[in-house]
């Protein structure tokens, strides 16, 4: 869970010991739009910092409510639109309208 940033846990996430999995550790990330577009340069440092330290998988997933939002009123503006479920991405007007207003509410708590 990222409670202190996203450097603390990928830290956190390096210091598990993967020597015995069968499969490697993928970590999620969420960045608000915004912010991202803002700290490019540090995003691709971070990841960069990362898998130099012996990270494997980072899935970045970069949120924008208002979009979603609006995907739920006009879909056929957001035909390409992609989320991170749970376990697996899928285009998000393909969802059903539970799962599309899960989305939006977790994406109110990204960085």
């Amino acid at each position: 869970m990222n409670r202190n940033g996203p450097t603390a846990l990928l830290n956190s996430v390096r210091k598990l010991p993967t020597e015995e999995m069968v499969t490697s550790i993928v970590v999620n990330l969420k960045f608000h739009r915004a912010f991202f577009e803002k700290h490019q340069e540090e995003a691709a440092a971070l990841l960069r910092a990362y898998f130099r330290g012996g990270g494997q998988q980072v899935q970045v997933n970069v949120c924008d409510k208002e979009e979603l939002k609006d995907a739920v009123l006009h879909p056929e503006r957001h035909q390409d639109l992609i989320v991170r479920v749970g376990g697996y991405s899928d285009y998000f007007v393909r969802l059903s309208p539970a799962l599309q207003q899960e989305i939006i509410l977790r994406s109110e708590s990204v960085v």
